[in-house]
């Protein structure tokens, strides 16, 4: 639960990882979401209430209804007999936050935020790096840090232990920065090799079991203490 310091309102943020490891593939999916509590209630925060509010599909279903707002979600997809020695990366994922969205979590959070004059460069840069660190505060609330670059000299660093990206291709970050009315030199190009890898991945182009690393960095986490069958699961609210 992500407290408002000048309001009553109170904002639940929920989040839903799996991940398990095989011999020659692997398992994951997740969902991030968010929901706007306008009036308290005796139950506020309470996670079986929320539970029963989820969707119970996919992961892009788990935070579309009841009034949650997914902010991201992802996964592997095994359709099609990919599995097996012939298992790919198939990935498949989406940003869906929105920028009167992301203005209603910083304004819940903090109170009115100003839109300024688009003619005031400086001005209107700060107040869209306000609203990536509202959006950010959301992912701290389930433990995940996750820098989002604002301006060309800056990077996206994703959480070093949970895997929100299946490549390459900083997707998440980028969708978030685009909500919040910010693109980069750099973006097109990006979303465009992005696109190309989940494409040559489908096709089996490239082969995972060809690879010793992760394209992404994280085979730190593919090789962490889990060993084959183990599995690493989350799904908390707050």
């Amino acid at each position: 639960m992500a407290q408002t310091a000048t309001t009553p309102m109170y904002i639940d943020v929920h989040f839903k990882y799996y991940c398990r490891a095989r011999m020659s593939e692997i398992e994951w999916f997740y969902s991030l979401g968010y929901k706007i509590q306008r009036r308290p209630t005796t139950t506020a925060g309470d996670a079986g209430g929320i539970d029963e509010e989820l969707g119970q599909g996919g992961p892009q279903d788990v935070h579309a209804h009841n009034g949650w707002q997914s902010i991201c979600w992802g996964y592997y997809d095994d359709s099609n007999g990919n599995y097996g020695k012939n298992w790919r990366r198939v990935e498949c994922g989406k940003v869906g936050l929105y920028e009167e969205g992301v203005v209603d979590v910083y304004e819940t959070l903090f109170g009115d935020l100003e839109r300024p004059a688009g003619t005031d460069a400086e001005a209107m840069l700060s107040y869209r790096q306000s609203l990536v660190r509202g959006i950010r505060l959301l992912f701290a609330a389930v433990g995940l840090s996750y820098k989002v670059a604002c301006t060309d000299d800056e990077i996206d660093v994703e959480p070093r232990d949970l895997m929100l990206e299946g490549l390459s291709d900083r997707w998440v970050g980028r969708g978030i920065r685009n909500a919040c009315g910010l693109r980069l030199t750099r973006d097109a190009e990006k979303e465009r090799k992005g696109a190309q890898q989940r494409l040559e991945e489908a096709r089996g182009c490239n082969n995972p079991s060809d690879d010793s690393e992760h394209d992404d960095g994280s085979e730190n986490y593919e090789s962490s203490d889990q060993g084959e069958g183990e599995d690493e699961e989350m799904d908390d609210g707050f």
